[in-house]
């Protein structure tokens, strides 16, 4: 019919038995407590998930598998991936990466369990390469005067950056040669968070700790600069966000899909640019979407999610069509 299929695989939420019988396989905050995952309703209770969330009450979520960390797990993936494309070959359109919290380039939240200002390296395995790395000994909030709050930063984003890498390596090597979408949620981190947040040794109190991006490891500059596939397209999960600093020149204002291009159009490999709205929207943020989605050039865009398509507090199926015809006749 036309369709072009894009295969999501999903290995961040793994079934029960790999906590069960792998050691390890959660991530640990300072705290020494595990990312558990979110929760969701239980009888007529609402329960709130980590974003504060209730509109997927699908209780899926066994707690993320430490993939950045634990390089044990990242071999049952391998070997997934292998085993996926032997069952369905590998006839798609693309393939989306991230292989952390809700499929996309993370750690854990910054929050969780009552607790904010969470930064997820303090299990066995990421302290291993902390210590080896001098900063084993360092916790979020204590006295650096001998940089390690920035060592640790940089130790903690590189640790993200070299799992973005390694997703990219394996799908290849199971022998897919199409086309990668990696997932690149929220706002990222800006110019002069990283400076601003080590100065004030990672206590929380700076905009970019506020927000998350450092906990959660969303360093889109370092990212997309690692990437060295040019069939892998960087992919904002914020493409509704309002453009009220688009035409600044100060990237600190930016949209995340405008810095995200930015980044992808200066990268050596010219890489390219897809989208998707963060959900929940009406059918005025799905044009204003689709403008966006025009405006910086991007592949294409997707809308989030089936579920709310078919509701009617949100936009429509019908709504979308509308939308994509009327893309297509510009």
């Amino acid at each position: 019919m036309g369709f072009k299929v894009i295969l999501s695989l999903d290995y961040h939420d793994p079934p029960p038995w790999v906590h069960e019988n792998y050691p390890y396989s959660y991530y640990v905050n300072q705290f020494g407590e595990r990312w558990t995952g979110d929760t969701f309703t239980v009888g007529d209770e609402v329960v709130l998930d980590a974003r504060g969330a209730v509109e997927d009450l699908t209780p899926t979520d066994n707690g993320d598998a430490n993939l950045v960390f634990n390089k044990e797990l990242r071999g049952l993936v391998a070997s997934y991936m292998k085993d996926v494309f032997a069952d369905l070959g590998t006839d798609f359109w693309a393939v989306r990466l991230g292989g952390g919290c809700y499929g996309n380039v993370t750690y854990p939240p910054d929050h969780f369990g009552g607790k904010n200002n969470l930064y997820w390296a303090y299990d066995a395995n990421a302290q291993r390469s902390a210590t080896e790395a001098g900063i084993g000994d360092w916790m979020p909030g204590d006295p650096s005067p001998d940089g390690k709050a920035a060592r640790f930063l940089n130790w903690y984003l590189d640790s993200l950056v070299g799992y973005h890498s390694w997703q990219i390596q394996a799908l290849r090597q199971a022998g897919y040669a199409g086309s990668i979408m990696l997932l690149h949620p929220g706002r990222g981190i800006r110019p002069g968070d990283i400076e601003e947040a080590t100065a004030a040794n990672l206590d929380g109190s700076t905009l970019a700790e506020a927000t998350g991006v450092n906990q959660s490891g969303h360093d889109f500059a370092r990212q997309v600069g690692a990437i060295e596939d040019d069939n892998a397209f960087v992919t904002t999960t914020w493409l509704d966000t309002p453009a009220s600093g688009d035409e600044s020149r100060d990237p600190r204002l930016w949209s995340p899909v405008k810095y995200l291009s930015s980044l992808a159009k200066s990268h050596p490999l010219d890489l390219e640019v897809y989208g998707k709205n963060t959900g929940q929207g009406d059918e005025a943020a799905m044009a204003f979407s689709m403008r966006q989605m025009r405006r910086h050039g991007l592949t294409g865009m997707a809308w989030y999610n089936q579920r709310e398509l078919f509701s009617v507090r949100y936009a429509t199926l019908a709504d979308y069509q509308r939308a994509i015809q009327s893309s297509q006749e510009r």
